[in-house]
């Protein structure tokens, strides 16, 4: 793929994962990114949108990656991929594979998260 059109899917993947406006890359390091992350590897076949949120986040909240986890959570809700529910699940996967610390970040952030679009988090 040439590099004009890895940056023109990056965009417009990125906006549709973190649920923004598509945006010029303003620097070198988010170039990379856009380039990289949502260019080539949110774009490949092997797993759908959803999965590769799942993973992300699990990743993100077990190396306890707040910044990444409020664009990654803000996403999932918005684009209707995952429920709060579903991101309840998340937290307790976390809580159990990368420990209780890692875990209370992503509720924190999932509340925060929740509070700002309106939604309820689940009961236990």
């Amino acid at each position: 793929m040439a590099a004009d059109e890895r940056r023109r899917r990056g965009k417009s993947k990125m906006a549709e994962i973190a649920q923004i406006p598509e945006m010029e890359p303003s620097d070198a390091f988010v170039a990379a990114s856009v380039d990289q992350v949502f260019g080539w590897l949110w774009q490949r076949p092997g797993l759908a949108d959803r999965d590769r949120r799942l993973i992300t986040l699990g990743i993100l909240g077990a190396r306890g990656l707040e910044r990444e986890l409020e664009t990654h959570v803000g996403g999932a809700l918005r684009s209707g991929d995952l429920s709060p529910a579903e991101l309840m699940e998340v937290v307790l996967q976390v809580a159990h594979y990368a420990g209780w610390p890692h875990a209370a970040e992503v509720y924190a952030v999932l509340l925060r998260v929740c509070e700002k679009l309106g939604l309820e988090v689940p009961e236990a």
